[in-house]
């Protein structure tokens, strides 16, 4: 008879342990999902140093744009660049942040903002926080009225905030791509760089070229009798 009771109570314990495992498995794969959600996340803004792009991943031709934030001449020419990209699936865009000096602080800080608005949106909000702060600056180191607030990441302002001001890495990569661009006999903006991903040929072009000159240097880049090596 105790051997009965003793069969049933243990009988009993396995079963509960089966229905509550039922019940807490949601829970525990939501938890586990949480941390690797928590772990992604963190380790995205622990590595800032991935450029951002506009277009196809997979598109045979990069337009590297080098850009000032304060820069009157790329606030009216970013949108127009944007627009050739949209209507030409076979390139994207990369941006290569360029903050002038006659701009400064207000054009490193706006850098450093699109990144933050970056870490915490994804590429998206990248391109969404520099059309943002184009539309809004007064432009030539004079910044914005107000605070420039992507709506879609309003519980997150305080946070983007926070990290343009005292973000390590996205300070470095500001500068780093800065030092870059000198290095690369840049010191104007826009200044675009276009790459062929197939031949491995690029060309410079300076001002904001129209999309006719953005087709011919593809031609260029694409025609290997044309000439080699880097223009």
């Amino acid at each position: 008879m105790n051997r009965r009771i003793i069969y049933l109570s243990l009988l009993g314990a396995v079963v509960a342990l089966a229905v509550g495992s039922y019940f807490l498995a949601p829970a525990i794969r939501q938890h586990m999902h949480d941390i690797a959600s928590s772990a992604a996340s963190q380790s995205e803004q622990e590595k800032p140093d991935t450029p951002w792009v506009y277009g196809r991943e997979s598109a045979r031709f990069t337009i590297v744009e080098y850009a000032d934030l304060e820069c009157p001449y790329c606030k009216d020419y970013f949108p127009r660049l944007k627009a050739w990209i949209d209507t030409h699936p076979d390139a994207n865009l990369q941006w290569h942040h360029l903050p002038l000096p006659m701009h400064e602080p207000m054009a490193s800080y706006e850098a450093r903002w699109a990144e933050c608005a970056g870490i915490e949106g994804g590429n998206n909000a990248f391109w969404r926080a520099v059309g943002l702060i184009y539309s809004s600056t007064r432009s030539n180191g004079s910044g914005p009225a107000n605070a420039p607030q992507l709506d879609e990441l309003g519980d997150r302002q305080a946070a983007i905030d926070e990290c343009a001001s005292n973000h390590a890495s996205v300070l470095q990569k500001v500068r780093a791509q800065t030092y870059q661009a000198s290095l690369d006999g840049i010191t104007a903006t826009p200044t675009l760089i276009v790459k062929d991903k197939a031949t491995g040929r690029s060309i410079k072009l300076q001002g904001a070229p129209d999309g006719d000159v953005l087709l011919s240097a593809i031609d260029w880049l694409s025609n290997p009798a044309q000439g080699s090596g880097s223009k």
